[in-house]
């Protein structure tokens, strides 16, 4: 049974937000002993709903792409273009802004859309090479700030022959920033290393259609690698669809990251977001998906509760029932931003992917356990991006930067 987020608020205890620096924590000084974990250049995209109509559901989005260069001691500038669908066309977006990021790899980003306003930090985490995190806190001005933003930490310029291992891959899709008209998929990228896709087959849910779950698939998708180290895919129509109702088809820029586990990409001219992570290379057990996840995520009911947006945690029992307990923190149009906390249940497939969870939510697990994507289902049109926590360790008596959690709940940190 699919839990409402909106009845189930969870307030996590005092010493929790003191030691992971949350927004909420009014004159909260964050951690910034972790900037250097945080270095270097990384490709991005960031979708924000800035507005939004009756129904909550999106009616301004501006989807973001480029690079983000951070400097290790706080400091980032970026080099991006900026298309927002009530202006209509893309314009550079040329700005610097400031992060902090404490030990355990929590903290934010300044958001490069409002790169000096803190009520609109993109609070989140980085692990495992990839920062992502979510503008949680934008009612402190009244402001609408529902979004998504993921960086890649961008290397070596691949080649259509280096580029071969398979990518689990999540998408939502704000097609032409239109209320009626979002996408959300789960697929399989395999590329053989000459510029071409085997068959993808895509399971997930359009608006603009009345079944609840659709399957397409696509033959005949190619990709090549480009001086810039972006790489142009070429997705045919899946077969008897038409391009309206196509889940993932047209031209799209992609970027791998430095060590392969990853692959991030969107449509130039569009308000669509895919990242990937490497299909596991052995069988998926129960312990597959054990430990912490860092987690941040773009969402909308159509129609019903409309946009919200979140990024949290997700501590995963890895025991052979699935025992989860997460924490979101979780930004809606209609209400101050909410501590959300729940159990839950995801049980492994062979293969990595899971059933449907407590809160709707269909997963692929990859980079050998220690990434995930996940779609929503049944009407919740959700992107959701798990990174797994670094392992921290230390002598004597010693605090765990990841260790806390609410005494009550057991709820692990967020972002």
């Amino acid at each position: 049974m699919k839990q409402n987020k909106s009845l189930f608020p969870v307030a996590i205890f005092a010493v929790m937000l003191a030691l992971f620096g949350m927004a909420v924590a009014v004159g909260q000084t964050q951690d910034t002993s972790g900037n250097a974990l945080l270095k270097g250049t990384f490709q991005f995209r960031h979708v924000a709903v800035l507005n939004v109509d009756d129904n909550l559901d999106p009616s301004e989005i501006a989807a973001t792409y480029g690079t983000i260069t951070f400097d290790g001691a706080g400091n980032y500038t970026v080099a991006a273009t900026s298309l927002d669908n009530t202006v209509g066309t893309a314009e550079p977006l040329n700005v610097s802004g400031t992060y902090a990021i404490g030990s355990n790899g929590a903290g934010y980003v300044a958001n490069p859309l409002y790169p000096t306003d803190y009520n609109v930090y993109i609070y989140g985490a980085v692990s495992q090479g990839v920062y992502t995190g979510s503008s949680t806190e934008s009612e402190g001005e009244d402001a609408i700030v529902n979004d998504i933003f993921i960086a890649i930490a961008a290397g070596a310029t691949p080649t259509n022959a280096s580029f071969t291992s398979s990518y689990q891959t999540g998408l939502i899709d704000f097609a032409n920033a239109d209320a009626t008209a979002i996408k959300n998929a789960l697929f399989e990228l395999s590329p053989n290393g000459q510029g071409a896709f085997g068959t993808i087959t895509l399971t997930g849910q359009a608006s603009n259609q009345s079944a609840s779950s659709l399957t397409q698939t696509v033959a005949g998708a190619t990709y090549t690698f480009n001086s810039t180290g972006s790489a142009t895919l070429t997705i045919p129509l899946p077969s008897r669809v038409s391009s309206a109702d196509a889940l993932f088809t047209g031209t799209k820029t992609m970027f791998q990251s430095a060590d392969g586990n990853f692959i991030l990409g969107w449509t130039t001219t569009g308000y669509d977001i895919f990242f990937g992570v490497k299909a596991l290379a052995s069988t998926a057990t129960s312990s597959t998906s054990a430990g912490l996840y860092f987690t941040s995520a773009l969402e909308d009911y159509s129609g019903v509760f409309g946009t919200d947006s979140y990024y949290g945690g997700t501590s995963d029992s890895g025991d052979s029932a699935g025992d989860v307990i997460l924490h979101q923190r979780v930004n809606s149009p209609a209400a101050l931003s909410i501590d959300y906390g729940s159990d839950d249940q995801i049980l492994l497939s062979s293969n990595g992917t899971s059933g449907i969870d407590f809160l709707g939510y269909e997963y692929i697990f990859g980079d050998g356990g220690n990434a995930f994507v996940a779609i929503g289902t049944d009407g919740y049109y959700s992107l959701v991006v798990g990174l797994h926590a670094a392992a921290f360790s230390g002598s004597g008596v010693y605090l765990n930067p990841i260790g806390v959690v609410n005494a009550a709940s057991y709820q692990p940190c967020a972002g």
